[in-house]
C-alpha cells in the first residue's frame, strides 16, 4: 500500500513538472536523485555513527556506481529489447553541465585523498559541501 502510495505521488510530481513545462533531466538531477539519495545518507550516517566510517565511505562510492552501472545497464537493455533499435540519448545542456561538474569532484577526491595520506580532514567535507551545493544552484 505505502509503494502504491509512492507512485501516485511520483506520478502527481511528474505531471505538475510536466505543466510548467520543466525538462525531465531537470527533474532527474533534483527531485528524483535527493529522493534516492536519502536512504543512503541515513545508513552511511548510521554506519559512520557506529564506528564503521571506512564502510561508511566505501558505500558513498559503491553504492551510486552500482546504482549507475546497474540502472543505466538494465533501462538501457530493456528499451533496446523492446524495441529492438539502439537506444539514442538526448544530452541537454543542464544534464552535459552536471556530468562534467560530476566527473570534476570525482577526480578532485581521486587526487586530493591520496595527497591527504587517505585521512578526511575538515577541510574535505567542507570542500564536498561546496561542490554538492554549487551543482545544486
Amino acid at each position: 500500500s505505502s509503494a502504491i502510495n509512492a507512485v501516485v505521488r511520483g506520478q502527481s510530481f511528474v505531471h505538475i513538472w510536466h505543466m510548467f513545462h520543466i525538462k525531465g533531466a531537470i527533474l532527474g538531477l533534483t527531485v528524483l536523485s535527493w529522493a534516492n539519495s536519502v536512504g543512503d545518507l541515513v545508513s552511511d550516517l548510521a554506519m559512520a555513527k557506529q564506528g564503521y566510517p571506512q564502510m561508511a565511505v566505501s558505500a558513498c562510492i559503491g553504492g551510486p556506481c552500482l546504482n549507475m552501472l546497474l540502472g543505466v545497464g538494465l533501462a538501457s537493455s530493456i528499451s533496446i529489447l523492446k524495441s529492438g533499435q539502439p537506444l539514442e540519448l538526448e544530452l541537454s545542456g543542464s544534464l552535459t553541465i552536471s556530468s562534467a561538474a560530476l566527473m570534476l569532484v570525482i577526480c578532485s577526491h581521486l587526487v586530493a585523498v591520496p595527497l591527504m595520506n587517505f585521512k578526511f580532514e575538515s577541510g574535505m567535507d567542507f570542500t564536498s559541501l561546496e561542490y554538492m551545493l554549487s551543482l545544486w544552484l
